[in-house]
């Protein structure tokens, strides 16, 4: 089995239009793999959602394996009611004005809004400034194959 991970970014201005629009790979990450592993075998599966939260940070260094966390989290939203179809899951965040300001140079999914176990880690995207005025949507997909 493959793990195939995509996430897509928009950021919108205080007044609705798309300043920017951007996608990006994951590396998923040697405690995420360990975690889904578990969860699969979960006693009843799938009772609840595992991965659910979506943070976004500052720090623009390249994801590795060996991550835990984010270097520089700004931000934490949980997904709203994350998806399946066919071997496709999706969870869509939106971080609303005033919430995960500056600029954007990595993002997280996470079982728990802090302290949690790190899943993925994307960070090969190109970094934006996310203003005080400003909505990010991350929609983010893990595709197994």
């Amino acid at each position: 089995m493959k793990l195939r991970v995509n996430v897509g970014l928009v950021l919108k201005g205080p007044d609705g239009k798309t300043k920017h629009i951007d996608a990006c790979h994951n590396v998923t990450v040697t405690a995420g793999l360990a975690a889904l592993a578990a969860y699969i075998v979960a006693d009843p599966p799938g009772t609840t959602p595992f991965f659910k939260f979506v943070a976004i940070g500052t720090d623009g260094s390249e994801a590795f394996n060996s991550d835990t966390a984010l270097a520089a989290e700004v931000g934490t939203r949980q997904a709203s009611v994350p998806t399946s179809s066919g071997a496709v899951a999706t969870y869509s965040v939106t971080f609303a004005a005033g919430n995960g300001t500056g600029t954007i140079r990595e993002l997280g999914l996470f079982d728990l809004s802090s302290a949690g176990v790190l899943f993925a880690r994307a960070s090969d995207f190109t970094e934006f400034v996310k203003g005080g005025g400003d909505l990010l949507e991350v929609v983010w997909q893990l595709t197994f194959e």
